[in-house]
């Protein structure tokens, strides 16, 4: 069954993200949440997560360095960007990193969906 790491400041994004994942079946418990990105960093490394749809601005470490660090680690997971701080450097820098995908906020389900089937999670 699919895990997946939500890192996001912003509690509603983030349970708006939760709610999106329960209606593609994924279990409540296979659900993790980070509200910075020391804490989805350590998600990551314990949990193992299919997927990791992460914030660019957080408190504690930036999506950036989370990045960084997962890449420095060769950490094996999908990570998608969810953000509001989509501009072009951004962008090819967290595409350098191994992201898959990028979208811009407000998240609608149909765009995570497409983007879930191109990365071959769902």
């Amino acid at each position: 069954m699919m895990k997946v790491v939500i890192a996001d400041d912003s509690m509603t994004i983030r349970s708006i993200t939760r709610d999106y994942f329960e209606k593609m079946g994924v279990p409540k418990q296979n659900i993790y949440e980070a509200s910075n990105g020391k804490t989805a960093l350590e998600l990551v490394i314990n949990e193992k997560p299919d997927i990791l749809l992460l914030d660019m601005v957080m408190p504690e470490m930036a999506g950036m360095e989370v990045l960084e660090e997962l890449n420095r680690r060769s950490v094996p997971t999908v990570v998608g960007v969810v953000s509001s701080f989509g501009t072009k450097y951004y962008v090819e820098k967290a595409k350098s990193l191994g992201v898959q995908f990028f979208i811009d906020k407000p998240l609608i389900y149909e765009k995570l969906v497409d983007e879930l089937k191109k990365a071959g999670i769902l």
